[in-house]
């Protein structure tokens, strides 16, 4: 259906422009008119289709405002402007002794994930990939390098800023995100990224990570806090200079097939590379003013038809199941193979 309706567009559009150009050629149409002639089809054929099409996003959006199973897939700031999204209600800064949860910028990454399953190669430590569901392995502590302590109070609570170099220790297993010279595991250029250590155990350097700010989608911030949705940054590893990236490639059958995330020698600095704080717990902080952290609606209607042209992308056969019905162009025109049935039933 898109195809059909992308080559009506595509044909209407041809024979506009044939015409127009025809028309330029014709002595008795003055420049006035010419100019009338453009503006006539630009409104008729571009501004009045889009703004119907935006207009169904409008009534979309007042009609599905619940959240939902499929939530995770869309970015934070979308899913903060659904009713039971619970991300409105958090803390808007983030500050040292908060638990968040870290969600990569690239469509389909998901969220900075851990599990007690480790590589079965490489460094052979605690395996890092990203997950796009919600679960308590998504959680990290965010604390200062080996070393240092923070405070714990409201008086004496600090807050993280662009350019601090922190630690996240994953919650459930007490790991630090870690990065070493080890080659990824599917991405052989870039770095590995795993769980090592225990929380105050063997402190090691390459457990340090710089925030750098990249954007920042609120208002009032001359501190440059890093702000919970607002804040989009990346993680650069203080030992290795690589940044932490999701390389968009799935880890085999013993990481569950997960998102991949490495440490990125070259330092592309590319959405790949983003972050944002999308959950975060700290008793000692009051949650955010109303509509702080909500997405604008051209913001989310690009979002989503991002995340419709991704997952039209992602219906493709897979490779490694044979499928003897399955039929190509080539077959189509002398209808070679048969139909597809759902079942042999009477009712089917």
């Amino acid at each position: 259906a898109k195809w059909v309706g992308f080559l009506a567009v595509a044909l209407v559009g041809l024979y506009t422009i044939y015409e127009l150009y025809d028309l330029f050629g014709q002595k008795e149409v003055g420049i006035v008119s010419h100019f009338w002639h453009w503006a006539t089809r630009v409104v008729a054929l571009v501004a009045i289709p889009v703004a119907i099409y935006m207009l169904c996003f409008v009534v979309h959006f007042s009609l599905l405002y619940k959240s939902g199973p499929g939530d995770a897939e869309m970015d934070s700031l979308f899913q903060a402007g659904l009713q039971g999204s619970g991300l409105q209600n958090q803390p808007l800064d983030v500050a040292y002794g908060s638990k968040i949860t870290l969600k990569s910028a690239h469509p389909g990454a998901g969220l900075l994930h851990s599990h007690t399953d480790a590589y079965p190669d490489g460094s052979k430590q605690q395996q890092i990939t990203g997950y796009s569901h919600k679960d308590t392995n998504n959680d990290w502590i965010v604390k200062k390098i080996h070393g240092q302590s923070f405070g714990n109070t409201t008086d004496t609570i600090e807050f993280v800023k662009n350019g601090d170099v922190v630690r996240l220790v994953h919650e459930r297993t007490s790991r630090n995100l870690h990065s070493h010279a080890v080659a990824g595991h599917v991405s052989k250029r870039d770095w590995e990224v795993s769980g090592y250590g225990m929380d105050g155990t063997y402190p090691d350097i390459n457990d340090h990570w710089r925030v750098e700010v990249v954007e920042e989608l609120s208002k009032n911030n001359p501190e440059h806090r890093l702000r919970t949705l607002a804040t989009r940054f990346r993680l650069r590893h203080v030992g290795q200079n690589c940044v932490l990236r999701a390389s968009g490639k799935s880890l085999p059958q013993w990481a569950w097939r997960q998102s991949e995330m490495v440490c990125d020698r070259r330092n592309h600095l590319d959405e790949k590379t983003l972050w944002n704080v999308e959950n975060h717990v700290n008793p000692l902080l009051p949650p955010a003013e109303p509509n702080q952290l909500k997405g604008s609606f051209l913001r989310n209607f690009a979002r989503l038809n991002l995340a419709m042209a991704r997952s039209n992308n992602a219906l493709t056969p897979d490779k490694d199941k044979f499928d003897a019905l399955a039929s190509s162009p080539q077959d189509w025109p002398i209808m070679r193979l048969g139909m597809r049935m759902c079942g042999w039933e009477d009712g089917e």
